[in-house]
């Protein structure tokens, strides 16, 4: 098990990687693509559209990592550290049960709809069409690592509460 958990860690990590890749080159594209249009005339056509894609994959690349390091998200737990450590952990455990839900709730119906988008060959809108069905598997992929992330949580507070 610890192998396979260490890759999955490991994936989680290259994704927020690449997230932060995407975050450079999406910037980097809109400024070259200004720099071209204004003091060039020479504008780059692709570079809205290309950079629309690339904020689809941004968030949903790292959003597993930025669950894993809880500390990094913000939080606003005025009520919650009101309560007793042991209602704390409980309310922790069913926060993450119910976060883990809903987000793999999201990835199954993304994965259905991004199938249904690569069977029927859909196309984005737009001067440079592609595939639609990356974009859609990007939600699938990231929400579907973010309720691995938030079970995994709801374990931890799970243990910390059984040693209460």
């Amino acid at each position: 098990m610890k192998p396979m958990v260490k890759f999955y860690d490991g994936v989680v990590v290259a994704l927020a990687v690449l997230s932060g890749i995407a975050i450079l080159l999406a910037m980097t594209l809109v400024v070259i693509d200004v720099l071209g249009r204004y003091f060039l005339s020479l504008p780059l056509a692709w570079v809205n559209e290309w950079t629309e894609h690339l904020i689809v994959f941004i968030p949903f690349f790292g959003m597993a990592w930025l669950v894993r390091r809880l500390g990094g998200h913000v939080r606003i737990d005025l009520v919650v550290n009101a309560l007793a450590p042991r209602t704390q952990n409980l309310l922790s455990v069913w926060v993450a049960l119910l976060c883990a839900g809903t987000c793999a709730f999201v990835a199954y119906y993304a994965g259905l709809e991004s199938w249904k988008n690569y069977v029927r060959g859909v196309q984005t809108i737009g001067n440079f069409p592609v595939p639609k069905y990356p974009l859609i598997a990007a939600v699938c992929l990231g929400m579907g690592l973010c309720a691995i992330e938030f079970l995994r949580l709801a374990r931890e507070s799970y243990r910390r509460l059984s040693k209460e």
